[in-house]
């Protein structure tokens, strides 16, 4: 999974690498399927993987550790993580349609 994201005030502006592209490690995109395999099938879980980071993705939490394993740019609240760990299950679930 892929997400590089800004916080622009109040608002989460998220540019998500496509839901089919995941150059870095195939296999391992948005698709509902992929989630499921990788074991990654709640909200939670894309929660923490979003906050925390997994593997070659960064953490983009404000209190993420270890270090090492963070983004470097600009961190995002809990809330922003929450509502993009719903929108992500949402869109999953309904197999990514166009969003406008």
């Amino acid at each position: 999974m892929v997400i590089r994201e800004a916080a622009c005030s109040d608002e989460l502006a998220l540019d998500a690498t496509p839901p089919e592209e995941n150059t870095i490690q195939p296999g391992a995109t948005l698709f509902l399927k992929d989630l499921q395999r990788n074991g990654v099938e709640t909200e939670e879980e894309i929660y923490r993987i979003t906050y925390y980071g997994k593997g070659r993705m960064p953490g983009f939490g404000e209190n993420c550790t270890p270090r090492g394993q963070c983004t470097f740019g600009p961190r995002l609240r809990e809330d922003e993580i929450r509502l993009l760990a719903e929108f992500v299950k949402s869109q999953a679930e309904r197999g990514w349609p166009n969003v406008e």
